[in-house]
């Protein structure tokens, strides 16, 4: 994803307050269709439970409150990308997740 990383050198050079839009691509070796399925779900799957977690740590006080605003946006973003990740957009986590889903059930 070299023109995402171009255009994050460029926010950074205007210092832009928060970058996090570093693309990424990750590819496995080809596998059947519901493990296949598993690894494209892996990744909204574990930034669903870092939201859960710091939703949790939040709601019962375990941490102290001036923590919270370090703990709020790092909840928010990993909520975004769970839900991004899995619209079902050719490319996308969601989308080889439905097609794995899908392929697995119908061969």
């Amino acid at each position: 994803p070299y023109t995402m990383y171009m255009v994050v050198m460029l926010l950074k050079l205007m210092n832009f307050p928060l970058i996090f839009f570093v693309g990424g691509y990750v590819s496995h070796t080809t596998l059947p269709h519901l493990p296949s399925a598993l690894v494209a779900i892996a990744g909204p799957l574990m930034n669903f439970l870092i939201w859960l977690g710091i939703w949790l740590v939040v709601r019962s006080k375990f941490v102290h409150k001036k923590y919270y605003k370090i703990l709020e946006p790092m909840a928010k973003i990993s909520l975004f990308l769970c839900v991004f990740n899995l619209i079902p957009i050719p490319g996308f986590d969601g989308y080889n997740f439905i097609t794995s889903v899908f392929k697995a059930f119908t061969s």
